[in-house]
């Protein structure tokens, strides 16, 4: 009589499984937080510096298209802007001295930009409350737009419908130790610079 072996039934070789344990977990959770820390400081600097060039380049483009529609219109427009540090405010208007500030709200100290060229032949008429009109403004950009950014000097800017623009230095924008200018050719032109030469993106002024 024949005897058979039984057969083996082989199963999957057995592996050494092993899980993180709870004192590894806390390292490595330490090593991330380690790393994030350090990568934040950058990060927020990068933020910053970016709403920095956005402030500036958004008053450049309102420039180009002030010189663009004053020539469609006709007539000329004026920029001009309120300053601060926390509250202010830029407008594209119709008429001299139309106030930025009107709807935007001004913070206790904040100035408004000195005038530059002859005064207006009439001022513009006057709400109830003592605010300019909001009739005579195209365009207004208000402080919230860019947070963290200050405008620390601004001139106002005429631009005729010839595109003949009063010259100035429109605007300085300030991020912490960083600063932007922007200015305003004879020919209603804009550009952005960098008086500290830190930007890559912009000449040094």
């Amino acid at each position: 009589m024949r005897h058979t072996r039984p057969i083996r039934h082989i199963g999957p070789a057995k592996t050494n499984r092993r899980g993180l344990t709870l004192l590894e977990l806390v390292i490595v959770l330490a090593v991330l937080a380690v790393l994030a820390s350090l990568a934040a400081p950058g990060m927020g600097e990068r933020l910053r510096a970016q709403r920095l060039h956005s402030a500036a380049e958004a008053l450049v483009l309102d420039i180009a298209h002030a010189r663009d529609d004053a020539a469609r219109r006709g007539d000329a427009l004026h920029i001009e802007a309120r300053l601060g540090r926390q509250q202010w405010c830029w407008s594209v208007s119709t008429q001299a001295q139309c106030n930025c500030g009107a709807n935007s709200g001004t913070a206790a100290g904040d100035s408004p930009g000195a005038a530059l060229g002859p005064a207006p032949a009439a001022a513009p008429a006057v709400a109830e409350g003592g605010a300019a009109p909001a009739s005579c403004r195209l365009k207004n950009v208000v402080a919230a737009e860019f947070p963290g950014i200050g405008l620390e000097r601004a001139a106002p800017v005429r631009i005729g419908a010839d595109g003949v623009a009063s010259e100035a230095l429109a605007a300085v924008f300030v991020s912490g130790e960083r600063k932007l200018q922007v200015h305003v050719s004879r020919f209603g032109r804009g550009w952005v610079c960098d008086p500290l030469g830190v930007s890559q993106r912009v000449p040094r002024c």
